[in-house]
Order: structure tokens, then sequence, then C-alpha cells
């Protein structure tokens, strides 16, 4: 039989902090009006759950929460994890949807209609929270206006299919949308668009919700510092669900195709990494996310693949749907950089640095680029013929650095006619 438990890094969990969930969480049946509702379907995976739940007080200290579970019969001790971590909202699917399998969105659109959060989130049996990620996440979206429908956390696979899985990432739904797959929804929101579409078998329907956000121009951002992990061992071995992933695609192109670009995404996940960190934090230095943003994450996606230009052409069309603030900026100056286009680099960089005065970022790479194009003019001029070598003035390092390369120098400078000056004197006037 497989286990299907994972061992759970100090970062994540530590256990002189699980009192937290029996205390402060879990049995925590005095608040009326959560901060957040936690709903959950599970049947026969006790020992996911278990590493689930205890995961989850330790995310959420300082916070109100509330577990809603929808519980199939099992026939392992998933109702005696559940009594033991103090869960009291437990709905069995038989009593109160029916006998016969239901869908994940029929599942979840009960525990929604019982849930009482500001947020909400469909959770999952086999996902491991980060400490204090779900109080983050909740200071984080209550700092946002009501436009934005939600915040994504960072999750990767323990067992990945592909390298990108194995990091810490936000997946893109069909169009490029970014995939509410883990995070927090706005509970108004939800009740908005009246829930999920239950036509979906088993797949697709959290791009379908996805999408309904994109369509009402309610956004849903990625949350920084947000993290979880998906043990997908058992994911892995079940094939029964396959054929509905197929059906389910096909219903999804068809229900929004002629209203939203349908397009399979690529790429198809934005990762989270150090150098990455300042960007998604626009959200909160705007007061409204312009149209553009979708534009900006998949420009981010397509640096992290090193594909420059591709992230140049999407930073355009970013600035050009309004998304036009320094930390875009900055992030696509480092594109053209990288992508060697470095005078309008420096252009940009120059704007960065006058909107955001002491980021020693951009100091530190506008320096870069200065050296790098002061090398390639010294360079185009050791392979000058001397009498060709005519240029305007443009700075006093230009003239001493040609001198220094010993070619006989005419130097047109405007507005004071012809000078020349000897190798010994530009060096006391400007290397000295």
């Amino acid at each position: 039989m497989i286990d299907g438990s994972v061992s759970i890094d100090n970062d994540i969990l530590h256990s002189s902090d699980i009192i937290c969930a029996s205390t402060d969480v879990l049995n925590n049946k005095s608040a009326e009006n959560p901060d957040l509702s936690i709903i959950l379907a599970t049947k026969d995976r006790a020992n996911l759950l278990d590493q689930m739940l205890t995961s989850l007080g330790l995310a959420t200290c300082g916070i109100t929460c509330e577990v809603v579970v929808i519980a199939a019969e099992s026939h392992d001790n998933t109702m005696e994890v559940l009594q033991d971590h103090g869960v009291a909202k437990i709905f069995l699917e038989a009593n109160h949807l029916g006998t016969g399998r239901h869908s994940w969105p029929q599942l979840y659109n009960f525990g929604f209609a019982k849930a009482k959060g500001r947020w909400a989130m469909y959770a999952s049996d086999d996902i491991v929270f980060c400490k204090g990620s779900l109080s983050r996440a909740v200071s984080l979206l209550d700092d946002l206006p009501k436009s934005v429908a939600g915040g994504i956390f960072f999750y990767r696979d323990i067992y990945p299919e592909s390298p990108d899985w194995g990091e810490d990432g936000i997946c893109f739904s069909i169009g490029n949308h970014l995939l509410m797959n883990y995070g927090l929804i706005r509970m108004d929101f939800f009740r908005e668009v009246e829930g999920l579409d239950e036509g979906y078998a088993f797949y697709q329907a959290d791009s379908d919700f996805s999408l309904k956000a994109a369509a009402a121009g309610k956004p849903l951002v990625p949350l920084p510092g947000c993290y979880l992990v998906h043990n997908n061992i058992l994911d892995r071995l079940k094939q029964g669900n396959q054929a509905h992933g197929q059906r389910d695609t096909e219903r999804l192109m068809k229900k929004w195709d002629g209203i939203l670009p349908i397009n399979f995404p690529f790429p198809y996940r934005i990762s989270s990494r150090p150098d990455y960190q300042l960007a998604y934090e626009l959200p909160w230095r705007v007061r409204e996310l312009p149209k553009g943003v979708s534009e900006y994450w998949r420009a981010l996606s397509y640096m992290q693949r090193h594909d420059y230009l591709s992230a140049i052409d999407y930073f355009d069309r970013a600035i050009d749907g309004g998304c036009s603030h320094w930390i875009v900026l900055w992030y696509m100056s480092v594109a053209l950089a990288e992508n060697k286009n470095l005078h309008e680099a420096k252009r940009l960089l120059g704007i960065v640095e006058g909107s955001a005065q002491g980021f020693e970022q951009a100091k530190i790479l506008s320096g870069q680029i200065n050296q790098e194009l002061e090398a390639k003019l010294a360079n185009s001029f050791k392979h000058t013929p001397a009498d060709q070598l005519t240029v305007t003035i443009r700075s006093k390092k230009v003239l001493a650095l040609l001198h220094l390369l010993g070619k006989p120098l005419v130097v047109y400078r405007r507005g004071y006619g012809i000078f020349r000056r000897s190798l010994n004197w530009w060096k006391s006037r400007y290397l000295t």
C-alpha cells in the first residue's frame, strides 16, 4: 500500500508550533465571520489529510479560519483524523448530495455555499502549506482594492512531470491568464459569478473560474511569499480521470471561443525566484491594476526562459495597456540589456533611477552598461584607420579613452570649433 506521506521542511512545519493548529484555528468555533474558509473534499487519503491539516494550523496563526469538509465514504481513518484536528464542519457527501459520484465543481460549490469567510480556498488533501502562508495571503489581499478577485499561491510538485513543476510557480490557463490552481478567492466575487461551472466532470473548472475573473476585469494576482507543496504521488498513479480531462478541455475551449483568446498557454508557468520578488510586488505599488498587467506576467515568464526578445515584446504590450510603473520598466531594461539593446536599456534605466531614487540595482546595471558601451567604442576605434578617425564629442571619458589608444584625433565639439590636444594633457586633465 502506498503511504503517500512526505517529510516536511522546517520552513513549512516545526513541531514546537503544532499547538497553534489545535488552539488558534481548527477548534476556533467562536468566529461567526471568519477571515478565511478552507473548502475541502476528501476520501480515503487519511495520511495526506493529516499532514495537510497540521500544516494548515501553522499557516493560519493570527487569523480566524474555518474548515468546511465534504467527506465521501472512506475506508480508512479519515473521520478520526478530522476529529483529531478538531474540524467541526463535516458534511457527508451521500447525505447532502445524494448517492453516486459527484463532480469536482459540484462538491466545491456545495462547500462554498456553507462557507462564511471573506476569503475562501478550494483546497485539496494532498497539499502542505508553508508556515504563515495563509495569514500572509489574507493580509496581502486585504490591502488590495475590491476589483481584485483573488490571489494565487506559488506551488511545486513533489514528483514533477517536468523541471518547471519542480520549482515554486503559478500556471497559466488558456489565453495566458493566471490560473487559480491554489489560492484565495474573494467570496463576494465567487457569488457574483455563481461559483464553479458544474458542467465540468473533473478538470478545467478552475481554468473556467480563472477566465470568469479575466472576462469580468477582476484580476487574479500572484501572492509573493505564499507557498505550498503539492504531494502528487497519488495523482501520478491514477488514470481513471484522463478521459474526463479531454472532454473537459474541449468544453472549456468551446465555451470561451469568441469571448476570450483560447490559445494554449506558452510559456505555461511563471516561477518565484529571488531576483523576481520585486516583480510580484507590482499590485501593491499601484492604485488599480491596469489592463496590461496580464501581458506583464507573460513577459516575466519569457524572461525566466531567457527568451528576452519575446519578453521585450510583451513588456511593450503591457506598457501600451497602461502598465508602466517603474518596476515594469526595470525588468524591461534588464531584458533589453540581456538582449544587448544597450542604448535602449540605458534610456529606461534613467527613468527608473528618476522614479525610484536609491534603487541600487538600477545604478549597478547602468554602470555595467556604460562600461560595456565604452569597451565597444574603444574596440571599434582600435580597428579604424587613423586618417578616418573623426568623431563628434559626447563625453570627456570617451576623449580620454581615444587618446590612450594613441591615435591622432580630430574632434568636433559643438559650439567650440576644432580642438587638438596631446595625450599628456588629456591624461592630466581627465584621468588624474
